[in-house]
């Protein structure tokens, strides 16, 4: 199902950050969001992701499961891999699970280590 997008609009105060944006993003294609820093590309993945509410504007065809890949680290460096996926996960999901999908991407040998000793592709 495509995602459509329709007059979404958010400010911050004083500030219009969206104003009655519209796109229809299609199923299976990739698309590229380009603009100059502070034109909103961050607040409508945001918006998109459930992280932040709109304060206007439609939106259908958002899966009720999202996963996203921020640009700025979101781990407790203290935490080792184990810990910190287990943050984001399901009460059900077992220390197992997660660490054979840790191993499945190489980190069998250090997810025990805090993740502030961990390289950066590693935090990744």
């Amino acid at each position: 199902m495509d995602i459509q997008l329709k007059n979404i609009s958010k400010s911050f105060g004083e500030k219009d950050v969206l104003t009655n944006f519209s796109a229809t993003f299609r199923k299976d294609k990739v698309t590229c969001l380009m603009g100059p820093s502070g034109c909103g590309k961050t607040t409508l993945l945001h918006i998109m992701a459930g992280l932040l509410t709109p304060d206007q504007g439609v939106m259908t065809g958002i899966p009720k499961k999202k996963s996203a890949v921020f640009q700025e680290e979101r781990l407790c460096e203290s935490f080792n891999a184990i810990s910190n996926v287990r943050l984001v996960c399901h009460k059900d999901v077992r220390k197992n699970i997660i660490q054979e999908h840790l191993e499945r991407i190489g980190l069998s040998g250090s997810m025990g280590k805090p993740v502030i000793q961990l390289s950066g592709g590693m935090r990744r």
